[in-house]
Parts: structure tokens; sequence; C-alpha cells
């Protein structure tokens, strides 16, 4: 997402991650953070009670989209592989 004065903001969604990973940066003033957040709890609303989610909240409707899409895509794999 470019936002402002053509500053990015970069989401990375990897699949697959077990919620107990202990993420840690290795950057200085790159990357405020590594963050677990509820894909259904990420909203314009969420954003407007917590300011640092709004520019996230451009990108979910993007987002939930391409989870619904690859949850589609294994459903209809394991659906193959079990006939």
């Amino acid at each position: 997402v470019t936002y402002g004065k053509g500053t990015t903001l970069r989401l990375f969604v990897v699949p697959g991650v077990p919620e107990d990973t202990a993420f840690q940066t290795h950057t200085r003033k790159e990357i405020s953070a590594i963050e677990w957040h509820d894909l259904g709890a990420l909203s314009a609303e969420a954003a407007k009670k917590d300011k640092s989610l709004f520019l996230v909240s451009l990108v979910v409707p993007k987002i939930k989209g391409w989870v619904a899409k690859r949850r589609r895509r294994q459903r209809a794999q394991a659906a193959a592989g079990a006939a």
C-alpha cells in the first residue's frame, strides 16, 4: 500500500506459520513490530479505535479474499485426493 507522499507499507502474509512462533526484527527503525492479529477483527471500525491499524484496514478486504480463495483451493485439493 502506498500512502501519503509515496510512503510504502508492506504486509507479509505467510501461511502455515505456527501461532507460537516468536518473531524478532533484525533491522533498526525499519520494522516497528511483528505481531499476530485476528484477521476477522481487523476492520475500519478497529482502525478507528487503534490508529496504528488504519493503513492495514485498507488492505484487509484483499487479504480476506486471498484467504478465502486459498481455503477453497485447499478444500478442492483435499476432495480430489479423497476421491
